[in-house]
């Protein structure tokens, strides 16, 4: 009866391994059951090398695999996570290390299920400075800047002038001698030594002030000799009422008391309280008293 293998009838029911079935061994039609014939068919072994992954069944019949999954492999070499944390790379053996953010000075850190929250706690004004630095005027100089954790500014003069904008003088060095003195708007300049004993004068826009020579007695007249007030003064004294001397011209509108040799200019008119003389005298009008 020639009968093919497809024409047979499927099984009515689950199969058991026990059913038995023919095989070639040897050249002869052999029977054995189903389970051994599964058992030749079977997976002897099987290696997933360094992946990490392992058969979690015998390496006959159907293989589950098991295990993770290493990092050399693509994989993350782990299996389970708390909330927040993150892969980080460790050197160590070239793997991947669980770890979750550390809140710094001024920063709060919130973990949640698929979620992390940063805070900045530090008040309005900006949080922590890290680093302070100075810039100065021309005229200092500063060491120690930046600070970025301790340390002291220091403050020297540079060796630069102080502007005339900003109180100073703007001069580093001066005539022995002289004085300060505007040669421009907002420009000081020392002027040359001043003489002695002498007198200053203005010298115009842009210009210095100098000094004329006077000699010592006009300073000295001014400063020793003060007569009162409104009167002038001379060398070796106030101007007072002269008891000697000889008068040359005579002008004014009082009573002038002469005693002493009338000059050149002979007075013919006014009131005389007292004349003498040693020649004789004519005398046209007048009032004697």
């Amino acid at each position: 009866m020639n009968i093919r293998i497809s024409q047979l009838p499927s099984p009515q029911t689950s199969l058991t391994g026990a059913e038995l079935v023919p095989i070639v061994q040897n050249g002869q039609t052999v029977q054995t059951t189903l389970t051994n014939v599964a058992t030749l068919l079977g997976v002897s072994s099987i290696n997933f090398g360094s992946t990490g992954l392992t058969p979690a069944t015998a390496t006959s019949g159907a293989v589950t695999v098991a295990g993770t999954l290493a990092v050399a492999n693509g994989g993350t070499g782990q299996t389970s996570y708390t909330n927040g944390q993150l892969l980080i790379g460790n050197s160590t053996g070239n793997t991947l290390t669980k770890a979750t953010l550390t809140a710094g000075s001024g920063i709060s850190v919130t973990n949640s299920a698929g979620g992390i929250t940063i805070t900045n706690t530090s008040p309005s004004s900006g949080g922590t400075v890290t680093s302070v630095a100075a810039t100065v005027p021309a005229f200092l100089s500063v060491s120690g800047s930046p600070i970025t954790t301790s340390g002291t500014l220091a403050f020297t003069l540079s060796g630069t002038a102080l502007p005339v904008a900003n109180g100073g003088t703007g001069l580093t060095a001066g005539t022995s001698g002289g004085i300060l003195a505007y040669t421009a708007t907002g420009t000081l300049a020392s002027s040359a030594l001043l003489a002695a004993n002498a007198l200053m004068i203005g010298g115009g826009a842009g210009a210095a002030p100098s000094t004329t020579t006077t000699g010592t007695g006009v300073v000295t007249a001014l400063g020793v000799n003060t007569g009162s007030a409104g009167a002038f003064v001379v060398n070796g004294g106030p101007l007072g009422t002269p008891s000697s001397g000889t008068v040359t011209n005579l002008t004014g509108t009082a009573s002038i008391n002469i005693n002493g040799t009338v000059g050149a200019t002979t007075p013919n008119t006014g009131v005389f309280t007292t004349c003498t003389a040693t020649t004789f005298v004519g005398v046209s009008g007048g009032v004697f008293t």
